[in-house]
């Protein structure tokens, strides 16, 4: 497989059918056959970030300028498009399908409510720098955020507001992810730093439970 130019990010469909690849442009390849397949009509450009849907029927793709488009994959056609007015980052769906986040290079991280006929975003808050990944935590509650600006930070989904900040990273943290059950988060970063956190009891404080993983 070769994309053919520089590549964002690559994800895999939750069936583990298709991997898409996010760049200069979007491309797709089926994991049976490793051919390319066309998962949408037309052609993307500037894919900055994709991101499907758990219940593999949708896609989502943020391009650097901002736009942001929704997909039906069994259609291959686009159900609707928003305008963050911030160059998209990173991004991930709920495990519900409900929502989509997004962050983006300037520091923003954006909710859009996909069941809503609303195409701006709820901007949660501001990192002092670029949000790397953006992730939520199993019980859809809760959405995280890391940034290079050294901090994780959580956000409450139900009152939209910033729950906690965790400080206790030395540098720049590109990652976080939680455990399947929701027991555990882990942060990443830049120095080849792994942090694992107990996600049940997250306190602002700069002792995780595991301070280094290497």
């Amino acid at each position: 497989m070769t994309h053919g130019a520089w590549v964002n990010g690559v994800v895999f469909s939750p069936e583990s059918r298709t991997l898409v690849s996010a760049g200069d442009y979007l491309r797709a390849w089926d994991m049976i056959t490793g051919g390319e397949t066309n998962l949408i009509e037309g052609e993307i450009r500037d894919v900055a970030a994709a991101a499907f849907a758990a219940d593999g029927h949708r896609l989502a793709t943020g391009q650097g300028d901002g736009k942001l488009i929704l997909w039906d994959l069994r259609t291959r056609k686009l159900i609707r498009s928003f305008e963050s007015h911030e160059n998209i980052n990173c991004m991930a769906f709920s495990h519900d399908g409900l929502f989509l986040a997004t962050g983006s290079g300037r520091g923003p991280v954006n909710l859009y409510d996909l069941s809503s006929l609303q195409t701006m975003p709820d901007q949660f808050g501001r990192h002092a720098w670029r949000v790397d990944t953006v992730a939520f935590t199993p019980d859809d509650r809760t959405l995280a955020s890391a940034s290079s600006d050294g901090t994780v930070r959580l956000w409450n989904l139900a009152t939209r507001q910033l729950a906690l900040t965790l400080k206790g990273h030395g540098g720049a943290t590109p990652g976080v992810a939680f455990s399947h059950d929701g027991t555990f988060m882990v942060t990443s970063e830049a120095d080849g730093t792994v942090r694992l956190w107990p996600a049940a009891s997250l306190e602002e404080t700069d002792n995780p439970l595991q301070a280094k993983m290497k």
